[in-house]
Formats: C-alpha cells, sequence, structure tokens
C-alpha cells in the first residue's frame, strides 16, 4: 500500500524549525490535488510566519490548529522562503482542513502504532509523524533507516506506505530528492514502533 504517487515532488525544508510546517502543506496538497485532479504546491513559509506573527513559538499542534481556523495558501503568493506575509493573502482563498487527530502518542504501544499507521494508510490518508533520530539522519545516503546509537534530534515525516512482507514503511523526508532513497527512507515496523513518537492525520 503506497501514496507516495500522489504526493507532489519531493523539497527540502530550509531548516529543522521548519520541517513540521512543510510536512504540514504536503499532507495539505495530498487532499486538494486528489480531490481536484490539479496539481497546486501549498505554502508552509505562510503557516510558520502567521503563527510568529502572533508572538508564539511554532509548532505542529499550533500550525495544525492555524490549518482549521485560516487554512494556507498557494505557494505562488507566499513563495518558499518568504520573509513575510504579502498583503495580496488577503484576497486569495485559504485551503482550510476540517479537523486534525492524534493517531498515537508517545505512551501508545508500539504495536498499536504499527497498526494504526497501516489502517490510516488502507484508507489513503498520509500520517505526520515526528520521529527521533540520531544526528546521522540528516546525511542519509542508504534507503534503509535505523541505529542503535543514542536519540538526540526529531523530525518531521510523511508516512506514505508500508510492505506487509518486509514488514517496513515508507517515508517521505524533508531534506532533498539526494537524501536517502531519492528523498524517501525505509524503515522496519520495529524501529518505526521505537523511534517514532506522534502521529497525526488531518481531516480534509
Amino acid at each position: 500500500q503506497n501514496i507516495k504517487s500522489y504526493m507532489m515532488p519531493i523539497r527540502q525544508a530550509p531548516s529543522l524549525q521548519m520541517e513540521w510546517a512543510y510536512a504540514l502543506a504536503g499532507a495539505v496538497e495530498y487532499y486538494l490535488n486528489l480531490n481536484n485532479n490539479y496539481k497546486d504546491n501549498l505554502s508552509p513559509d505562510y503557516i510558520a510566519l502567521n503563527l510568529a506573527a502572533q508572538g508564539q513559538r511554532p509548532s505542529i499542534e499550533d500550525g495544525l490548529r492555524l490549518l482549521v481556523q485560516q487554512g494556507t495558501v498557494s505557494a505562488a503568493i507566499v513563495p518558499y522562503g518568504s520573509p513575510s506575509i504579502p498583503g495580496a493573502v488577503y484576497s486569495v482563498p485559504k485551503h482550510t482542513i476540517a479537523n486534525f487527530g492524534y493517531l498515537f502518542r508517545p505512551e501508545t504501544r508500539p504495536r498499536n502504532r504499527i497498526f494504526e499507521v497501516r489502517k490510516a494508510l488502507s484508507r489513503g490518508n498520509p500520517v505526520v509523524v515526528a520521529l527521533q533520530t540520531d544526528a546521522s539522519f540528516r546525511s542519509l545516503t542508504t534507503n534503509q533507516y535505523s541505529t542503535n546509537q543514542p536519540v538526540s534530534e526529531t523530525h518531521f515525516l510523511t508516512v506514505v506506505g508500508y510492505d506487509g512482507e518486509t514488514e517496513t514503511f515508507e517515508l517521505r523526508g524533508l531534506f532533498g530528492r539526494h537524501w536517502a532513497n531519492a528523498g524517501y527512507v525505509s524503515l522496519s515496523y520495529a524501529d518505526f514502533g521505537r523511534l517514532a513518537q506522534t502521529g497525526y492525520v488531518i481531516i480534509p
């Protein structure tokens, strides 16, 4: 089961602090393009800049609430790397979501995390996850990731597929198309259950 062919091309987030916004924009794009049969890039910068203007230190939960309340705009209006929000955003349509849900939390048992993600993907829903990794993750050159080193970083990725025979998940990264396997990486169910801390789904 894999939905990556319905996702927009791989991107590279400009910083670790922007990963969650890029992951959320990608998930909303998936539903927008799937349901309307056209391709549009949505702006992660609008999400982050809007929250920063409210005096918040943005987090993925803040971003999800913003998508429910206000939505985001096309990246043609607020391009990647924008330093500010242009006035044009007030005259263009916003792309919102109905709600979001926690698929699993840090206290969820590993086997339940695996079950819930498989179920979501079987229904055609991408899952955004907060994944704990070691420092080598950002420069990964192999198709699969596993570590016995102490975890020191948290990255936001989107689970786009699973293989029941090999018991692996495929995740979409935000490090560009030269990272891992053309921007995607595989994790065994066991590693995913151990390293994925929080899973989110959006309700379009």
